[in-house]
């Protein structure tokens, strides 16, 4: 579930954790969007609306990531997919999925061009660009380019997790920290965040930028 700390119910008592009504399943990530905040878990996502939660969208979601190039849509890594949520008269709302992509989620990510990056756990990572000024309902596989990226473009077998880190999408994998040769069309060792990063011999599962 989701918890929050409530304040204590008398001067001198000490405040305590209460669970979100509404979430009973596993909670994998929450994402503060606005005014709101969502959480994907296990049985969907929801909006938490000070202590009890609306259901958006049904179904196990990993992750959510907000669009840094619209802020009114918000991405859910599925666990068989990606799914897209917009702002729509003052409350969030399903728009649909995208098509073509049925991988299992894990991590999303933008760069600087405006194409969004998947990490999944054990099929590789994904790009995929979309056509901009396309509603989901307006979407289909003709529309889209999406590029699959494995072990014979240097990735390493296992969990890949995507993040944005000083404006470049790094990759974290069970090798260490990789970036995205976009000449060469391969995934090379990355120290520019330090040499231990980069070692080989080290697995990389989160970043987080502050």
């Amino acid at each position: 579930g989701v918890y929050y700390l409530a304040p204590p119910a008398a001067p001198g008592d000490t405040p305590v954790f209460r669970p979100v009504s509404g979430i009973a399943a596993q909670s994998w990530s929450l994402l503060p969007a606005g005014r709101s905040l969502l959480a994907a878990t296990s049985n969907g996502v929801y909006q938490i609306e000070n202590d009890r939660a609306v259901p958006l969208l049904d179904g196990l979601c990993f992750v959510l990531y907000q669009s840094q190039f619209d802020s009114t849509r918000i991405y859910a890594g599925l666990i068989d997919g990606l799914g897209i949520l917009q702002f729509l008269n003052g409350r969030w709302r399903f728009s649909g999925r995208v098509p073509g992509i049925s991988e299992e989620i894990r991590s999303i990510a933008e760069d600087p061009d405006g194409a969004l990056w998947l990490g999944t756990q054990f099929q590789g990572a994904l790009r995929v660009k979309l056509p901009p000024g396309k509603s989901v309902s307006e979407l289909d596989e003709t529309l889209l380019q999406v590029t699959r990226f494995g072990q014979t473009h240097h990735l390493p077998e296992g969990e890949v997790n995507v993040y944005p880190v000083n404006r470049r999408v790094r990759f974290a994998t069970s090798q260490g920290l990789r970036s995205f040769d976009a000449h060469r069309q391969i995934f090379l060792a990355d120290s520019s965040l330090g040499t231990l990063l980069a070692d080989t011999a080290y697995a990389i599962h989160r970043l987080v930028e502050d």
